[in-house]
């Protein structure tokens, strides 16, 4: 199998996650601003780097191949 149908299937197998985080990101967000409590902005900013090593692990195991 060549490497780039290799790494469509991991995208395509890890998008689950994705999926999960972005609908934690929008809840917490909603449940922030309704309730005004301040724990929902830490989950939403956690997500965030979450999201922001996600991308740059990705696109290093990308290249790596």
């Amino acid at each position: 199998m060549n490497t780039r149908r290799r790494f469509d299937k991991h995208q395509l197998w890890f998008s689950w996650i994705s999926v999960v985080v972005y609908t934690l990101m929008i809840a917490m967000g909603i449940v922030g601003i309704a309730s005004g409590a301040l724990w929902p902005l830490y989950v939403v900013a956690a997500l965030c780097i979450w999201l922001l090593i996600s991308g740059v692990w990705e696109a290093w195991h990308h290249f790596k191949l």
